[in-house]
């Protein structure tokens, strides 16, 4: 047992030394010339609401690929809210944007229609 731990102790030293520190990978990048679309476009007014629309990475306006974090409640009256930073819509629905320069929440009226 204490040649095992001895073993042990000694393992991923750089003999002596203290282990240089870890960071964490980026999660964000630069997008190649080959990139995913724009956010904007995907998240368009208008479009069709479905889960397609954040299984992927888009790109933001500052040209960095992200994968929006969306939400999806199921509503009392069998329809499905979907929400993230870029806007609203039920699904199988049409999508709308946040306004420019508003808060990024759904409407008060869709939250309680949803939610019964």
């Amino acid at each position: 047992m204490l040649l095992l731990a001895l073993l042990m102790a000694g393992c991923g030293s750089s003999g002596g030394g203290e282990a240089a520190p870890r960071t964490a990978p980026s999660t964000t990048y630069r997008a190649p010339d080959n990139a995913p679309p724009k956010c904007t476009a995907v998240f368009a007014e208008g479009v069709t609401t479905s889960i397609d629309l954040w299984q992927y990475e888009c790109i933001d306006g500052d040209g960095v690929a992200r994968l929006l974090s969306t939400a999806v409640e199921d509503c009392t009256n069998g329809r499905r809210l979907a929400h993230n930073v870029a806007g609203w819509g039920y699904l199988d629905e049409p999508w709308h944007r946040y306004p420019a320069g508003s808060e990024r929440v759904v409407p008060r009226a869709e939250r309680e229609s949803c939610r019964g």
